[in-house]
């Protein structure tokens, strides 16, 4: 039986040895820079349109308008001039979206005299984003010769540098030389919403890996596991240490725990800004650990069925995946070429409209005998070093896709290795602490962590399109590369930038009015639809004609073949209903099976009475010291206020008195809240040990709050000589 085990290159001893051979707001019509108006014409309007202000992949929904003969408000106009030009500058508004087919409202007057505008949707077509070209709009507004300048309302940032203590360190994220431009990617998102499982060793408790949701342990064979029993829904990396021999002869004589899991996943997603550790490239997006790799490494059965599960499908004995990832990261592998059943198992993930993101490997050889990396399907990453080489151990050849950091370390010296997220155990878990690694499993997470923006970007894209996305906006090695790397570096800004806008995206409880196609025609659109929702009904109605409606999950459905529910009819009353729909992409198309005209098309879900979320991840508790555990919670709707939630724990502590309990709440609008649940000598603690309880937490009607947001769970261990564990915890709302 084959094992697969984690790819971190082999440690040199000196560098004279070497060979140097990663749904937005709905509503409102958002202004896109693009090629709209020819050069001739933004040459002879430079002066009274300000072009230069619009940068590529941007939306733009409010503009400023400046009249000739507008006066500031501090020379106090009188009330017939301003009666005037907000007159003037309605018929504007109305000639400009009677043009363009966009509805422009007016915001207010500014201190300068300029006047700002917003540009809406239409009315009948409630929900939807449409998009314009900004300059255009600006264009059509310089026709008339009173206006002396428009520009774009444009968004200012704070120039941030990530204030983790040691950002400095992460080259591999800002260098211009071999970096992968990462803090201009910030600028446009750092992955919120977005799902990545990352199938390694499980995951140590750390305190900047706090956007951590249930995963899962696929390891089937104990000894293998080294937790004592076979598959649970407990993730944590029990360690991977071995004795003497006990991995071949080849593996060495014996080795400590790795926690290679929690190294890649701090490369993808730890939290940036809080002031400590390391800063993750896609920071924002939340983490399914999956424990696939133990003592030893793994097996193939095991892996498959975890990219299974992983992507959203089901496997027999495991609970459902109740958040399926966009994005599988798998920093491993084997030498052998890639498999049946590792390919039956990519194709089922990639149906699901994941993509899959696979290590290349560190024996210094072609990646055609690898697996999964000579897999079809996936991102295969090759390594580079800090001077932009091919790391000395990288696999190389024609079925590597990109190359990004993987880093060498050298004899004294590791600055030039990936630093991230780990655990100072040499067996079991320990503290938390922080290392550099080398490897192409250090490489992988870095294209992982840019799908991840990707998506956020745009959700309705397929895994074909992530990758030419990634591929083609790659810059050129800037050192060498014998034996082939891919298209070249990954650059994560020109990525963004170039990620198309989403078009036809629904909102919750959106119509669309007036639909109408000629025979054969076919209208797409995209419904994004968060966890926790009760039911999701799609329906068209009324008008002539005949519209068949098609909707499929995950990807585009096929009228011919693939879809998760058909409505064809003899007239356009169908309807596709959904009972606790899982989380992501619906795709919703119209097929004219005859001419139609006038059809309205409906969406809408809603939340489930009540929603549970968990985290099974084992945290150990130090001495006197404290650990924190997190629930990231979404998909609540929006406007749902909780006054009432239960907490329930299961926490290990031979002294119950040695513990505190504090409940912290940072909600996504904003909203902080804590509540100690158990204080320091609670009178039922005596002589017992544990906190196996159920806090039922009232805050009353005035406090109310917004549910969606991290909650994090703070044990205070007091110094007695004893230590202990979060086991487990749960939100019940």
């Amino acid at each position: 039986m084959q094992n697969y085990s984690t790819y971190i290159g082999k440690k040199v001893v000196a560098k004279t040895v070497l060979t140097l051979a990663v749904l937005g707001g709905l509503g409102g019509l958002a202004c896109a820079q693009a090629a709209g108006v020819p050069q001739s014409v933004r040459a002879a309007l430079k002066d009274r349109v300000n072009f230069s202000a619009l940068t590529p992949n941007t939306e733009y929904t409010r503009f400023i308008v400046h009249y000739r003969d507008a006066v500031p408000s501090s020379k106090q106009a009188p009330a017939a001039h301003v009666a005037m030009l907000l007159n003037r500058l309605d018929a504007d508004m109305q000639r400009v979206g009677a043009s363009l087919g966009a509805q422009i409202n007016y915001v207010r007057s500014l201190a300068t005299g300029g006047q700002v505008i917003d540009v809406a949707s239409k009315g009948k077509s409630v929900g939807v984003a449409r998009t314009i070209d900004a300059a255009s709009l600006m264009t059509e507004f310089a026709s008339n010769p009173d206006i002396a300048y428009i520009e774009p309302d444009s968004t200012a940032r704070i120039a941030v540098t990530p204030n983790d203590e040691f950002y400095s360190k992460q080259w591999d994220l800002y260098e211009d030389k071999a970096g992968m431009n990462v803090p201009s990617a910030w600028d446009i998102t750092s992955g919120t919403g977005t799902t990545v499982a990352v199938l390694d060793t499980g995951l140590a408790a750390h305190r900047d890996l706090w956007a951590t949701i249930a995963g899962y342990d696929f390891i089937s064979q104990s000894g293998t596991a080294g937790d004592g029993d076979g598959r649970d829904s407990n993730p944590s990396d029990d360690g991977d240490w071995f004795e003497n021999w006990a991995c071949g002869l080849f593996a060495g004589r014996s080795g400590n725990s790795s926690w290679h899991g929690t190294h890649v996943s701090g490369t993808i997603l730890a939290t940036s800004n809080n002031g400590f550790g390391v800063a993750g490239i896609a920071n924002e997006a939340r983490l399914v650990p999956v424990r696939v790799l133990g003592r030893c490494g793994g097996n193939l059965s095991d892996i498959a069925d975890a990219i299974v599960w992983a992507s959203g499908g089901r496997v027999d004995g495991a609970p459902d995946n109740a958040n399926p990832a966009r994005v599988i990261n798998l920093s491993l592998g084997a030498q052998e070429a890639c498999g049946e059943t590792y390919q039956k198992a990519i194709d089922l993930a990639r149906s699901r409209g994941t993509v899959v993101v696979a290590a290349a490997g560190n024996s210094n050889a072609n990646v055609s005998g690898f697996s999964p990396a000579s897999c079809s399907g996936v991102i295969a990453v090759a390594a580079s070093d800090r001077g932009g080489d091919r790391a000395y151990y990288s696999n190389y050849g024609d079925l590597i896709d990109v190359t990004a950091p993987g880093g060498e370390l050298y004899q004294n010296d590791d600055s030039n290795g990936i630093l991230s997220t780990l655990n100072s155990g040499t067996r079991e878990q320990q503290d938390p602490s922080y290392k550099y690694y080398q490897g192409t499993s250090m490489a992988a997470p870095h294209v992982a962590a840019l799908a991840a923006l990707v998506f956020t970007k745009n959700p309705i894209l397929t895994p074909d399109q992530v990758e030419t996305l990634i591929k083609d906006n790659t810059r050129s090695l800037p050192g060498t590369c014998s034996g082939g790397c891919g298209k070249g570096l990954v650059d994560a800004a020109k990525t963004l930038q170039a990620v198309p806008e989403v078009k036809n995206k629904l909102g919750n409880g959106a119509v669309v009015n007036a639909l109408s196609a000629n025979q054969g025609v076919e209208l797409d659109y995209a419904m994004a639809v968060p966890f926790g929702v009760k039911d999701l009904k799609i329906t068209l109605e009324g008008g002539s004609g005949d519209a068949d409606l098609y909707v499929r999950f995950g990807l585009p459905p096929m009228p011919n073949s693939q879809q998760d529910c058909k409505s064809a009819g003899g007239n356009n009353n169908e309807s596709c209903n959904f009972g606790l729909p899982s989380a992501g992409i619906y795709y919703i198309k119209l097929l004219a099976y005859r001419g139609f005209s006038d059809v309205k098309l409906k969406a809408s879900f809603s939340p489930k009475t009540s929603a549970t979320f968990s985290n099974a991840t084992r945290y150990r508790i130090p001495d006197g010291q404290d650990m924190i555990s997190s629930i990231a919670v979404s998909g609540l709707s929006n406007g749902t206020f909780v006054d009432k939630f239960t907490v329930k724990t299961n926490i290990t502590h031979p002294i119950r008195a040695g513990t505190k309990l504090q409940l912290v709440f940072n909600g996504d609008d904003k909203t902080q809240f804590a509540v100690v649940l158990k204080p320091f000598d609670h009178k039922d603690d005596k002589d017992q040990s544990n906190v196996n309880e159920t806090f039922n937490v009232s805050l009353g009607e005035r406090f109310k709050l917004k549910a969606n947001g991290l909650w994090t769970l703070d044990v205070i261990d007091r110094s007695d000589g004893k230590v202990g564990s979060i086991d487990s915890w749960s939100l019940e709302f």
